[in-house]
């Protein structure tokens, strides 16, 4: 999987966001979705943006290695957050 690359954080007035464009089915653009990322977010985001490819693995050993927590738990946050993400639509398989 990876992230989708049209897609950045911008911040603003202190918060970090994304925004996610949405398109009528003509084709026509409609109102699109705002994701406010925790600084934990902004930090993954960050990290696996250049990447072309990642897997849950990857996202929970970035996590472990930058945070000094156990493996299950750095599994379980990434699983939520990568649901998260892919219900959102940030996140292309």
């Amino acid at each position: 999987m990876h992230l989708r690359k049209d897609l950045s954080i911008r911040h603003t007035c202190g918060l970090h966001v994304i925004y996610v464009p949405a398109f009528s089915p003509s084709g026509r653009p409609i109102q699109g979705t705002l994701v406010d990322l925790n600084e934990t977010g902004v930090f993954l985001w960050e990290q696996l943006q250049p990447k072309d490819h990642f897997t849950l693995q990857d996202m929970a050993d970035i996590l472990q290695k930058e945070y000094e927590i156990d493996p299950e738990t750095a599994m379980e946050d990434c699983q939520d957050t990568l649901t998260e993400w892919t219900e959102m639509g940030l996140v292309e398989k």
